[in-house]
């Protein structure tokens, strides 16, 4: 799924490299022959480096002179910490970090480095590891994720454990508050009943009440020794992120053990989805509210020049609908799939500004000319802002066309797919601009007089 949405993804282990390109390519992080820059067997100096496949094939490598480019494109490239430490801080780095798939034998200090240098390239990183070698990496990337060893299991036993631990308290204090006033004990709930036999064989005068209904629901425990203990480690304190241990199942073998971890790997694209759709949502509400607030800006400066104000049914109305739309609109959700495109990063963007900008031309065009066909057809009469409300024509037209105007600019701006759901799957939106856009339609055909504000 991430290299189907332009995300690069590339695997940073300890392991030996034969190893680690045999779990990159069932994983489909390399799908082509795989070159391996190592240091030559025999060799005579520090920096003697070789290309070289699993199978015979051997390239001489000089990190003091620049890389052949025609080798990225016809292999994938594996690197190994040894030959990592000759080209650090050499001109051919940045185009090695660039087309590496595989770091293999590669200590913390370097793991931080190609974090380091993916960043200085202008990439946004998203580091995910389970253990101390991983701290400073986590640190470095933009996102970092931490694993947890355990199953899905585990995590069970844990909730399990922690409500049976819930209700024991609850009762215990109902013990205590029974013997200071000398009651019969409340019968014993059949979740911890295992843990007071002796309550549990004894009649109850109290069993007349069901409590069985509040426990179903909860699990049956034989003990705290089989409940598993998974703790936070040094990478849970360096990433914002940590992986709940449903997504990464323990191996016997170093290969199941990285499959489980690539192929199971939800954590990291709902982290992606969730951004998504947060940075989506974000810029449409700016969006919505700017919008908004120009128009009802214009209808109250029009209305009070003209000595009119808006009814509180007015206010009411509008006020709530609008706030049903803006609680609606954050509850969309994120698409399954990720995307091959990218949101808007940043609010002040030429394409922002220009929609905001022709919208608020085109709702402003159409209140000029409703204010000025009111006026033609019902002049303004004597100017008083303390007189009561009273209906005029001026106020339910430009009433009406600025909550019109309101339910558009939620239409107009609202961003579904590729990275949320689209307007018709959240049902309470969708529900919520067609009620608003029934009231104003109502109010301009005059459907019901007394509504006529």
């Amino acid at each position: 799924m991430l290299a189907d949405s332009s995300h690069r993804c590339i695997m940073i282990t300890g392991d030996n490299p034969l190893t680690a390109i045999h779990v990159a390519r069932d994983v489909e992080i390399v799908d082509r022959d795989t070159l391996i820059l190592d240091l030559r067997e025999n060799l005579a100096r520090e920096a003697d480096l070789v290309w070289r496949t699993d199978e015979t094939k051997i390239i001489p490598v000089d990190p003091f002179q620049p890389l052949d480019q025609r080798l990225f494109d016809e292999y994938d490239i594996c690197v190994t910490g040894a030959a990592m430490k000759q080209f650090e801080f050499r001109p051919s780095w940045n185009d090695l970090v660039q087309n590496t798939w595989v770091y293999t034998r590669v200590s913390p200090t370097q793991k931080k480095f190609i974090l380091t240098s993916l960043k200085m390239l202008g990439y946004t990183t998203l580091m995910a590891g389970n253990g101390t070698n991983d701290v400073g990496a986590l640190k470095q990337a933009h996102i970092g994720v931490a694993l947890l060893d355990g199953t899905p299991e585990d995590l069970q036993k844990i909730a399990e454990h922690l409500k049976v631990e819930r209700i024991k308290k609850v009762y215990e204090s109902q013990l205590k508050m029974s013997a200071r006033f000398e009651k019969v004990p409340l019968p014993v709930p059949p979740a911890i009943a295992h843990l007071y036999p002796d309550v549990a064989r004894k009649k109850n005068p109290m069993e007349k009440f069901d409590l069985a209904s509040i426990t179903d629901a909860m699990a049956n425990m034989k003990g705290d020794k089989d409940v598993p203990q998974i703790k936070l480690g040094d990478a849970s304190c360096a990433a914002p992120f940590t992986s709940k241990p449903s997504h990464v199942a323990a191996s016997e073998s170093v290969c199941a053990y990285y499959r489980e971890c690539l192929l199971n790997f939800g954590t990291v694209t709902h982290i992606i989805r969730q951004g998504h759709c947060t940075l989506v949502a974000t810029i449409q509400m700016y969006k919505i509210l700017a919008l908004n607030c120009l128009i009802t800006a214009y209808s109250l400066s029009v209305q009070f020049l003209d000595g009119i104000k808006f009814g509180d049914y007015q206010v009411t109305v509008s006020g709530m609908l609008m706030s049903v739309c803006f609680l609606c609109i954050s509850q969309a959700k994120p698409v399954e799939k990720l995307s091959w495109e990218r949101p808007l990063g940043n609010i002040f963007n030429l394409y922002v500004l220009l929609s905001m900008l022709l919208q608020f031309a085109f709702h402003i065009v159409s209140l000029v000319y409703i204010t000025n066909l009111s006026r033609f057809l019902e002049p303004a009469g004597e100017i008083d802002l303390e007189t009561k409300f009273k209906p005029s024509l001026l106020n339910t037209a430009i009433y009406l066309l600025g909550l019109s105007q309101q339910v558009s600019t939620f239409t107009i701006n609202f961003q579904g797919r590729p990275f949320r759901e689209g307007i018709r799957e959240n049902s309470s939106l969708y529900w919520g601009l067609v009620g608003a856009s029934a009231v104003a339609f109502c109010g301009a055909t005059d459907f019901k007089k007394r509504y006529m504000i």
